[in-house]
């Protein structure tokens, strides 16, 4: 049986075996490939192939993602209660013919925690300070003396303030971290430092803690203490409806 003869894989033109015997001469169309590089056209036609058929098997690559955030350390304010102070109904009779009426003081804890430790403070804002009454300070006597800043707004009734009130961080009530800790206060854009004996806070100027003895703000990740509202009522005449108290405090925490 005859062999079968072997030729190169392509995709179009002549037979070799014809082109190598057929006179150039006599058929233009014919290519002449000498003898001598009969045996090395198999080879690169071969690898021509492989490389066009790993090329069409290829997979596009897989991509492994790691991802994830570091994240700063955060604080958390709180209070011991729902943060509604309610002083009840008050009767104009309890006025007495007096301009102003002092109310009992309310206090509760004002706590702030943190993931680590940090240097923080708050700022407090009058939500009502168009309608704080400055004079109400006259008729404060809870420990040292406020100043007319330091009043807060309790609303207004018919175009009359109903008064003001003052809110302090009690002295001796804060801890930080479990040691005792003194609250102090940054009057400027929160650099001189200074303590604040009677603990008054004030709209707009940062309070923070310090070690005790020191006016530097220290870093801690729990703080908590004790907050005040000293509140005086103005007499409002004849009433023929509800005055509503309607004080609003915002503590804004800062981070230093």
């Amino acid at each position: 049986m005859r062999t079968p003869q072997r030729r190169p894989i392509v995709a179009a033109g002549p037979d070799i075996s014809t082109a190598r015997r057929q006179d150039p001469a006599s058929n233009p169309s014919s290519i002449n490939i000498p003898e001598s590089h009969m045996h090395s056209w198999q080879p690169v036609v071969v690898f021509l192939f492989a490389l066009v058929s790993t090329a069409a098997l290829a997979s596009p690559p897989t991509e492994l993602k790691v991802a994830g955030t570091i994240r700063p350390g955060a604080c958390l304010p709180s209070f011991g209660h729902a943060a509604h102070v309610h002083f009840g109904n008050i009767s104009s009779a309890a006025f007495k013919n007096r301009r102003r009426l002092s109310l009992p003081a309310q206090q509760f804890r004002f706590s702030i925690t943190c993931d680590v430790r940090m240097r923080v403070g708050v700022t407090p804002h009058d939500n009502q300070a168009h309608s704080a009454d400055r004079g109400v300070s006259d008729e404060l006597a809870d420990g040292a003396p406020a100043s007319r800043e330091d009043i807060f707004g309790l609303g207004s009734d018919l175009g009359r303030d109903l008064g003001g009130y003052e809110a302090r961080f009690v002295p001796g009530s804060f801890t930080a971290d479990g040691k005792e800790v003194d609250t102090i206060a940054a009057p400027g854009e929160r650099s001189g430092w200074i303590r604040r004996h009677g603990g008054q806070i004030r709209h707009g100027v940062t309070n923070s803690w310090a070690a005790r003895g020191s006016q530097a703000p220290g870093e801690f990740a729990d703080i908590s203490g004790m907050l005040r509202i000293s509140p005086v009522v103005n007499a409002m005449g004849e009433l023929k409806q509800d005055a509503n108290l309607d004080g609003s405090l915002t503590l804004e925490l800062a981070y230093l």
